[in-house]
């Protein structure tokens, strides 16, 4: 990563050190998986990194999970906010441990959905970013910056999703923003600024 923090790689390890340790007694991954699997998904989540805006003072993870994007996002932006959103209560509490056992000043942990959550927090941020991994409705996500709720959403997805989406088309990574022609073509998911690049270490 360009830029690391100081302390970055430490956070990160421990999180996910903490992240396996949890696991043992709740599962927030798979049994299945190891270090090395966590790792290549933070290699990719990395990614969406630069494509963040300078300007955001809000950044909101929907459908955080086990928090695998907006935990590392917190470390690497940490004069940032940042909110995980997670109605699941296992995972929720999983992630308020992290807040807690990691020292995450900057990060903050609401067990509501998306939509509730930027209702009741229009005021909170000037800038807000919405970010998001393997979200089932990314047409949702993208009304959102239709609607002046969240300036931007940073998306990272697969093709597959996309071509299930009723107004998209096959590109398989979304960076979206309010400067695109919403306006003119309010269903069409061609009217944000997309960008497609290839995951490291997979075959696809």
């Amino acid at each position: 990563l360009n830029d690391e923090p100081a302390g970055f790689k430490n956070d990160v390890g421990d999180y996910v050190e903490l992240m396996m340790e949890y696991n043992q007694l709740v599962n927030v991954i798979s049994r299945k998986t190891t270090p090395e699997n966590l790792g290549q998904l933070l290699n990719e989540t990395a990614l969406l990194y630069d494509y963040i805006s300078p300007f955001s003072d809000l950044i909101i993870d929907a459908g955080s999970g086990n928090g695998i994007l907006g935990i590392p996002v917190a470390f690497k932006n940490k004069k940032t906010n940042v909110a995980l959103i997670e109605p699941r209560q296992k995972k929720c509490g999983f992630l308020r441990k992290a807040k807690e056992d990691l020292n995450v000043e900057n990060l903050d942990v609401f067990d509501v959905s998306i939509e509730e959550f930027l209702k009741t927090h229009k005021t909170a941020g000037k800038h807000k970013t919405l970010i998001s991994r393997g979200f089932p409705h990314i047409d949702a996500l993208l009304n959102f910056v239709r609607n002046r709720m969240v300036q931007e959403a940073v998306i990272i997805t697969s093709e597959n999703k996309l071509k299930s989406n009723p107004n998209s088309n096959s590109r398989s990574n979304l960076n979206s923003n309010s400067n695109s022609n919403s306006k003119n073509n309010p269903n069409k998911l061609d009217s944000y600024i997309q960008k497609t690049y290839n995951l490291p270490l997979r075959d696809h």
